[in-house]
């Protein structure tokens, strides 16, 4: 199968303690008919000249050049607007991966949907966190039995993060082509790859899971994850643009939106409480609340038992009164 080629699209900002590593990593694959795309989104460092470096020895590479910071979500974009592999791929340039990662999502990929009786258009594969750059990635891969996650499995999952984070990252999956090709990354500082993981969704698409831990997830102190406001920031975001997507979708999908937006306020509301900003943020989710709190409720669904639902929309409606005597 490896007539077929895939695009490796890698982000690039910063990171010249971690991206050999990463390099190292993608040279040393056993699926080797790749298009290697490196996009430096204006680093100010030595990463650049790192990727013109690889570039220069590795035929299959070429680098392309922001001339300033835009951001993650941009330099996605422009990796995958350039590509032209029939599967794509998006590992961060500060994390690394098994060698043979590529080869097994290849294959788990191309293995027939009995439902769709189609090949699979998505394959997701589990991960380690770490905050080293010396895991072994040359251990001989254990078999795993694929399981099968239908649309509304992956939606589930979007909602959920259970199990965690299967849908809140691009860089642990491969994607056909034809199923991405009009999805971009929403312009977002944080969560973007919950963006446009849940504009794939849209697609009524099913994936394969390969619970083997192929990609090692880099912990590293100077990341955006890792500033002060990090979490309550990108709570309210996600809670904007899945409002925004619920508007998007069919209207049976509605449920899962609301879910996740409802789990998000109350991590909002956590943050604020801790930092003493409870009325402000409480009164900025106050039309949305109002807006959405009966359908979520009422609605006939099991995905959330009904006295769950309804301890988060009261948590959500009158914070004031959870925060101050509930909780306590």
């Amino acid at each position: 199968m490896e007539e077929e080629l895939v695009s490796v699209i890698v982000p690039v900002y910063n990171v010249e303690n971690w991206l050999p590593r990463c390099l190292e990593c993608i040279e040393a694959q056993t699926y080797k008919n790749l298009e290697i795309i490196l996009v430096d989104d204006g680093s100010t460092d030595g990463s650049g000249r790192l990727c013109d470096g690889f570039a220069a020895k590795d035929p299959r590479a070429r680098v392309i050049h922001h001339p300033t910071n835009i951001g993650l979500w941009a330099a996605r974009n422009t990796g995958q607007d350039a590509a032209t592999g029939e599967y794509l791929w998006f590992p961060d340039g500060d994390d690394y991966f098994h060698k043979d990662i590529i080869r097994i999502m290849h294959e788990a990929i191309n293995r027939m949907d009995p439902d769709a009786k189609s090949l699979y258009k998505m394959v997701v594969v589990g991960y380690k966190t770490t905050d080293r750059l010396d895991e072994d990635v040359q251990y001989e891969v254990r078999r795993v039995s694929p399981k099968v996650m239908t649309n509304s499995d992956l939606y589930y999952n979007w909602v959920t993060r259970l199990p965690i984070g299967l849908m809140s990252f691009m860089w642990n999956k491969l994607y056909r082509r034809d199923l991405v090709r009009d999805v971009r990354t929403g312009n977002y500082r944080y969560s973007q790859d919950r963006d446009f993981n849940i504009k794939v969704c849209r697609k009524r698409t099913n994936a394969i899971y390969l619970d083997n831990e192929l990609y090692y997830w880099v912990q590293r102190s100077t990341s955006a994850m890792h500033t002060t406001d990090y979490y309550y920031d990108r709570a309210k975001m996600e809670i904007s643009y899945d409002y925004d997507n619920m508007k998007k979708d069919d209207v049976r999908h509605r449920f899962y939106y609301l879910t996740s937006i409802y789990y998000t306020i109350a991590v909002v509301l956590d943050k604020a409480y801790e930092k003493n900003d409870l009325k402000k943020v409480s009164n900025s989710y106050k039309a949305l609340v109002h807006e959405t709190w009966k359908d979520y409720v009422f609605k006939k669904n099991e995905l959330v038992p009904f006295k769950k639902r309804l301890k988060l929309c009261l948590r959500s409606r009158f914070p004031m009164v959870y925060y101050g005597i509930i909780k306590r």
